[in-house]
């Protein structure tokens, strides 16, 4: 793996998981998007809506969190979301880094999917 790289292991809701190598820099619904993995994003990915809903593996949650503090629009946008959990965030505001190599992101049920157009 290079540095601009780290792989991240996206999880489906039916706990099958396909691995993917993830541009440094990206967001997590962009590494998604690359490799076919149908994440919804109905609002392109602006953080308008909660399509994008993920929860970040807990130790790198905690990461995450200590590194980017949770943005009031998104925390609003999530809290409208009824399968919230402590460990959720919208996959459209996390942006790979280095230190995310071999996280685990756990796909919500309400978020897999084909995106609206």
């Amino acid at each position: 793996m290079t540095n601009n790289y780290v792989s991240i292991y996206f999880i489906y809701p039916n706990k099958s998981q396909i691995k993917v190598i993830a541009s440094v820099g990206d967001n997590l619904l962009e590494a998604a998007h690359k490799y076919g993995i149908k994440i919804k994003a109905n609002c392109g990915g602006k953080c308008s809506c909660t399509t994008c809903h993920v929860y970040v593996e807990e130790s790198y949650f905690v990461q995450i969190s200590e590194l980017y503090d949770i943005e009031d629009k998104e925390l609003d946008k999530l809290e409208t979301n009824s399968a919230i959990e402590y460990n959720s965030r919208l996959s459209c505001q996390i942006t790979v880094t280095k230190s995310m190599h071999n996280m685990k992101v756990y796909i919500s049920d309400d978020s897999y999917g084909e995106h609206e157009h």
